[in-house]
């Protein structure tokens, strides 16, 4: 770059930075043989992207590195897989049962071993072959679908209609069914073995909330006239007397 003087004009020239004048050029003679060095200032430094660059091999390196180790090691948690081929309506024992350790996806339904005492006992719902997975929704309650085709019903009755607690799980009813606008009364099933009995809850079929009952109709049809009966009339459960040698069909 070129400095002007103050008076204007290019005889005003002062000189051009850093080459000496004739005056100086003497005494620093000795110095412009010399080479010169620069020193290495904080502009040499690594930028902004060569740090993020650098970070984000470190980061891959480790995935890489995790990603090898998962793949190299065996799956450690264990699952219960049937031992044997199993039919449908079988009580599960321990010779029934085994154990499988496997990377399952996550959410996918089964048993973990810690928990294989909870099948114990169990009823399958349809067949389970060898070494197959077994998950909570293949097994069911023991006395729960003991006769072919049978339906499970949940209904929601008054508890005076269900003889205010005199009905519990197992017991045998009569399911009735009563239309306001109509007369007379419809027996819909006999001999309906009762599932579970559960207290009030704004949850189920028909009705205000009161007891929650959970009937075994004998087949499709029974099921849809009892499910018919609690959304349009009144539903009883009656407990008939047990009588030895009757047909009550």
């Amino acid at each position: 770059m070129t400095l002007w003087s103050a008076t204007g004009g290019r005889g005003g020239v002062a000189n051009i930075v850093g080459e000496p004048t004739a005056a100086t050029a003497g005494a620093h003679g000795a110095d412009r043989s010399e080479p010169r060095r620069r020193s290495r200032g904080p502009g040499h430094l690594p930028g902004p992207r060569a740090l993020t660059g650098a970070a984000l091999i470190v980061v891959a390196a480790a995935g890489v590195l995790m990603a090898h180790r998962s793949a190299s090691q065996p799956p450690t948690t264990r699952y219960v897989v049937a031992a044997r081929d199993i039919p449908a309506g079988h009580a599960l024992s321990p010779d029934d049962l085994g154990t499988l350790a496997a990377d399952l996806p996550s959410g996918m339904p089964a048993v973990a071993a810690t928990d294989a005492s909870t099948l114990l006992g169990r009823v399958t719902r349809g067949a389970v072959s060898e070494l197959d997975l077994l998950r909570p929704t293949d097994v069911v309650d023991a006395g729960r679908f003991t006769e072919p085709g049978s339906v499970e019903v949940p209904v929601q009755i008054d508890p005076a209609r269900a003889l205010d607690g005199a009905i519990r799980a197992g017991s045998r009813v009569d399911v009735l069914s009563t239309d306001p606008d109509a007369q007379g009364t419809t027996v819909l099933a006999r001999e309906v073995p009762v599932v579970s009995v559960a207290g009030p809850s704004e949850d189920g079929i028909g009705g205000s909330p009161g007891l929650r009952v959970r009937l075994a109709a004998p087949d499709a049809d029974a099921a849809t006239a009892i499910v018919d009966a609690a959304v349009r009339s009144r539903i009883t459960l009656v407990l008939p007397t047990p009588v030895e040698g009757v047909d009550r069909g």
